[in-house]
């Protein structure tokens, strides 16, 4: 755990003073990573008033990080949204969320792009707030439309959870097609690329099975679709784009 703080008695009356006192605690924070080869993904800052309470800013990073110019880059940007109390007496700077130096990538070139779209990622949480920002990420289902959600943009814990087949990103309601000559048709009939996927699922409530395959049409259009086990019916499941 690192935990430090810097006070001025005659107390911090803008947010441009607290520049410098959070840029020594950034640079004391960066020299303990360093020393300990580690790498952080959370720090939280605490801004205590000379009357009043204490107001904190917590910094969630997409990928860990050990530079102070990001961490006060992205700190200065929270701070902006903030509506400090009128003077500041104190300036603590908290983190316990470590990652091992020999956890991180070190491919120079997949390292280099990667932490270029976590660090723009960052900024944009920063600016914007967590809420406003999102992507896709899976749970641990087997039914596609139950395993795909929307997570928070910087979500608190990296998931270990990776998708091992193609499918689409964004899928459709089930939509029920037609079968002629053994043949999925929807609009025209519809040619398999590849498959069948078996994925079965809801035993315990409903038991699901499903065959998925990879489809097009005569223009080019790819669709994913299974065929139902139970019905004995085509549904299209998602298109790619």
């Amino acid at each position: 755990v690192f935990d430090d703080c810097l006070q001025n008695p005659q107390g911090l009356y803008t947010k441009e003073a607290l520049y410098a006192p959070m840029g020594i605690l950034l640079e004391r924070f960066c020299r303990y990573l360093k020393i300990r080869h580690l790498y952080c993904r959370n720090i939280r800052w605490h801004f205590s008033p000379l009357l009043g309470q204490t107001q904190s800013l917590t910094i969630q990073l997409s990928q860990a990080q050990n530079h102070s110019q990001h961490f006060f880059a992205l700190s200065r940007l929270q701070l902006e949204r903030l509506d400090l109390a009128h003077s500041i007496e104190k300036i603590s700077l908290y983190s316990d969320q470590f990652v091992p130096a020999a956890d991180v990538s070190v491919d120079f070139f997949e390292h280099h792009q990667h932490t270029q779209k976590a660090e723009l990622l960052d900024q944009l949480v920063a600016r914007l707030g967590d809420d406003a920002i999102s992507q896709p990420g899976i749970n641990a289902e087997y039914l596609p439309e139950q395993a795909n959600v929307i997570n928070s943009a910087i979500p608190l814990a990296p998931s270990n959870l990776r998708k091992t087949s193609l499918q689409p990103l964004w899928l459709l309601d089930p939509l029920s097609v037609q079968q002629r000559d053994r043949q999925p048709y929807w609009r025209q009939p519809l040619t398999l690329l590849s498959g069948p996927e078996r994925v079965c699922g809801n035993w315990w409530h409903s038991e699901q099975q499903r065959d998925y395959y990879l489809a097009h049409d005569s223009q080019g259009t790819r669709y994913w679709l299974y065929w139902e086990l139970q019905s004995q019916r085509w549904f299209i499941h998602g298109l790619f784009a």
